[in-house]
C-alpha cells in the first residue's frame, strides 16, 4: 500500500534516518579521498622503478695484448697500443714494462718473451709516468756495453819474414818499372831530337834553293 506524501516526508525527517544518511555520506567522502591519494602514489612508484639506474655497474676489464710474437720488441708493442697523442712512446714502454715484470727474460727490457699476454696500462696510468724517468730507465736498460778492443795477435816469426819478402818483391817490381819508364822516356827524347834535326835540314835545303823566276 503506497504511503501518502505527508507520511513519506515524515519518515524521512525521522532523527534515525537523518543520522544514517550522514553516516553514509561521511563514509563515501572518506573512501573517495583515499582512492584519490592512492592512485598518484602507485604511478610515482612505477615511474621511479622504470627510471632508476642499476644499483651497480659491471667491472672494467683490463685490456690485453698478445700473444707476443718471436722477435717482437716492446717498442713495437707500445706503438700498436698507444692511441693517445698526449703520451709519448717511452712513457708507454715503461708503463708496459712495469705492468708486466714476468714477461721479460731475466727482467731485461729488450728480452720480451714470445707467446705471452701483456696487460695494457690505461692512458691515465701511462700519462702518470714521468717522461724524463722513463727515458733514463729505458736508456740504462737497453744501452749496449762498449765492446772491448780485441788484442792484436802476435805475428809469428815465419809470417813476419814472409811479409818482409813480399815488401821486398814489391819494391823490386817498382824499381823495374821505373827503369823501364826511364828507358822509354829516353827513347822518346831521342826520337824528338831526330825529328827536330830532320826538320832543320829540310828547312836549310829549302832556303838554299834559288827563287823561281817571274
Amino acid at each position: 500500500m503506497l504511503r501518502s506524501p505527508p507520511d513519506y516526508f515524515a519518515d524521512a525527517m525521522n532523527p534515525n534516518s537523518i543520522a544514517l544518511l550522514l553516516l553514509v555520506a561521511a563514509y563515501s567522502s572518506t573512501a573517495l579521498h583515499a582512492n584519490e591519494n592512492a592512485a598518484p602514489a602507485t604511478d610515482t612508484s612505477s615511474s621511479e622503478t622504470a627510471t632508476s639506474p642499476p644499483s651497480s655497474e659491471p667491472p672494467v676489464t683490463a685490456q690485453k695484448y698478445g700473444p707476443t710474437k718471436r722477435g717482437e720488441t716492446l717498442a713495437q708493442v707500445a706503438q700498436q697500443v698507444l692511441t693517445d697523442t698526449t703520451i709519448n712512446n717511452e712513457q708507454m714502454i715503461w708503463a708496459l714494462y712495469t705492468a708486466n715484470p714476468k714477461a721479460f727474460e731475466k727482467g731485461k727490457l729488450n728480452r720480451l718473451r714470445a707467446g705471452v699476454y701483456l696487460t695494457v696500462p690505461t692512458p691515465e696510468q701511462a700519462r702518470s709516468v714521468d717522461a724524463t724517468i722513463a727515458h733514463r730507465e729505458i736508456e740504462s736498460r737497453t744501452a749496449h756495453p762498449t765492446p772491448k778492443t780485441p788484442a792484436v795477435k802476435q805475428t809469428k816469426k815465419g809470417e813476419f819474414d814472409t811479409q818482409i819478402e813480399e815488401v821486398k818483391r814489391e819494391q823490386e817490381e817498382t824499381a823495374k818499372e821505373q827503369v823501364f819508364l826511364k828507358r822509354r822516356l829516353k827513347e822518346m827524347e831521342d826520337k824528338i831530337q831526330t825529328l827536330l834535326r830532320e826538320n832543320a835540314d829540310r828547312d836549310a835545303k829549302l832556303r838554299a834553293q834559288p827563287a823561281p823566276r817571274k
